[in-house]
């Protein structure tokens, strides 16, 4: 997908997203009156989560989660091919590296953090009969951030550790030894720090004793 094609889907999904919250906010402010409290802060958000794991829109607890894994597993990848820290370790103390990580994590997820968003708070109205976007603000992004963050650092460590282990395997074992060996075959006279070319070349040759004549 072009850059300006995905750019057009996250606005869409952003207004759509925005659009169902508020009109949830108008019916969830007068429960939270009624109620004397804020949903997502009450007994019955713990007592109905059981019910969003099993009611209409359930598949969404697999799906989300999975995609976002596996598009932290290709972030932490090209994290450890261009040398950045893991992403949890670059977020919390990483400070050059924390605004390319957000950034970067906003690019890949911003879509499916609004579809978790715009779903849950759906789902809600199927489930509950009403929608809370306080609920829906904080369940959509969980279920993306979580597996989203973890699978992106644990893919910058392996690959760092496979492709650091495969780099020092593939060296030939004398690669260290080389210039030491170019030294020598310089020869025992060659100390006046000419490469090991120029001492074959002179011994090659050979040069009239001027002295005798």
């Amino acid at each position: 997908m072009s850059a300006g094609r995905k750019e057009r889907v996250t606005l869409v999904l952003a207004v759509v997203t925005a659009l169902v919250l508020a009109a949830s906010v108008p019916g969830s402010l007068r429960e939270a009156w009624e109620r004397g409290g804020f949903y997502i802060f009450s007994r019955e958000f713990l007592l109905d989560l059981p019910k969003r794991l099993f009611g209409p829109g359930r598949f969404r607890f697999l799906l989300q989660p999975a995609v976002a894994a596996v598009l932290g597993v290709a972030a932490g990848r090209a994290d450890a091919r261009t040398g950045r820290p893991p992403y949890l370790y670059g977020l919390l103390l990483g400070g050059e590296h924390r605004g390319h990580l957000v950034r970067s994590a906003l690019g890949d997820v911003a879509n499916l953090l609004l579809m978790g968003i715009l779903l849950d708070s759906v789902c809600q109205w199927l489930i509950l009969g009403a929608s809370y976007p306080g609920a829906a603000l904080v369940i959509g992004p969980v279920l993306i951030a979580g597996p989203y963050a973890v699978a992106r650092a644990l893919a910058n460590r392996v690959t760092t550790a496979r492709e650091g282990g495969v780099a020092a395997s593939s060296a030939p074992p004398g690669v260290a030894a080389r210039p030491q060996e170019g030294r020598d075959a310089g020869g025992a006279g060659d100390t006046d720090g000419e490469g090991p070319e120029l001492g074959v070349v002179v011994r090659g040759r050979e040069e009239p004793d001027l002295r005798t004549r």
